[in-house]
């Protein structure tokens, strides 16, 4: 059974103008009407796969670990679910429960699992192209590297050289000015034209 949410102002935008209040006043409702709305707060624990019972050895089923959680921290989880990939073998499991209010945190659960921890997205690491390596990339402050082999001399030599050749494209080469044609050396014989004007 969901869990009502009983302050829903904490997590709208401060708005200060008549319009946008009305607007706070129709989310409010909304939300509140919505029982599925749940804090930010998530928990994460290690907990055994499996515990000891009268029965015997009892899979943890989620309605058992919430019981836990209630019974510890006096606040039962909106809902439980298994966090992430776990090896069928491993002795212990990973969970995420999820409050509708704050509760203490750093309580066990079943006295052998680990302390609950607050659930914090990882940073994605940040790939710097300018020195190829894994770092925030607004303040890299390591030499510039070569993309194709890692090495810091190659790419120094490279914009040595990119350097170099801007240069000779921006200058106006000989190449391009044709040389005056002597009739004496050239192999060509000259001819004339229908004007009567003789050509090399």
């Amino acid at each position: 059974m969901p869990a009502k949410v009983p302050n829903t102002t904490c997590f709208l935008p401060i708005l200060n103008t008549k319009k946008e209040t009305s607007i706070r006043r129709k989310l409010e409702k909304k939300t509140n009407r919505t029982i599925d709305f749940l804090c930010a707060l998530r928990l994460t624990m290690s907990v055994p796969r499996s515990i000891t019972m009268l029965e015997g050895q009892v899979e943890v089923t989620k309605s058992m670990l919430a019981d836990e959680i209630e019974r510890v921290s006096t606040m039962r989880p909106a809902f439980v679910k298994p966090y992430g990939a776990s090896n069928p073998d491993a002795p212990h499991r990973t969970w995420m429960a999820f409050f509708s209010e704050i509760p203490r945190i750093g309580f066990r659960v079943f006295d052998e699992s680990g302390v609950t921890r607050n659930f914090k997205k990882k940073q994605q690491i940040e790939f710097c192209k300018r020195c190829n390596g894994h770092h925030n990339i607004r303040i890299c402050l390591r030499a510039p590297s070569c993309g194709n082999y890692g090495s810091t001399i190659h790419s120094q030599d490279m914009l040595e050289l990119s350097a170099e050749q801007t240069d000779e494209v921006n200058e106006t080469p000989d190449s391009y000015q044709t040389p005056e044609a002597n009739a004496e050396d050239s192999k060509i014989a000259p001819f004339t034209t229908s004007t009567g004007v003789e050509m090399a």
